[in-house]
């Protein structure tokens, strides 16, 4: 199997279950993390909850938030795409 370099996550969530336990996380892949601060289908806080759980577990994290709903803002996806296009090119994403 091929190793997962990066992740893209926008408007999601960690599962709080015990059979998620990022602590056995070996190589985590770094990790996007878009979100809307007014999202009503996964609500912001869980966004919070999840990147302080990656951060735990030493998983880089970059965040592009927005103060919309559930969706994708233009902002948000150009902030991915430069993130995605940065870390392509060997350089790191402030």
């Amino acid at each position: 199997r091929g190793k997962v370099d990066q992740v893209l996550n926008f408007s999601g969530f960690v599962v709080d279950s015990p059979q998620v336990d990022l602590a056995e996380v070996v190589e985590a892949p770094e990790t996007f993390w878009g979100h809307g601060t007014m999202d009503p289908a996964i609500p912001y806080a869980l966004a919070v909850k999840g990147r302080s759980r990656l951060a735990a577990a030493e998983i880089g994290v970059w965040t592009a938030d927005h103060n919309g709903g559930h969706i994708i803002a233009p902002a948000e996806l150009e902030a991915a795409v430069d993130w995605v296009s940065q870390r392509a090119s060997g350089t790191t994403p402030a």
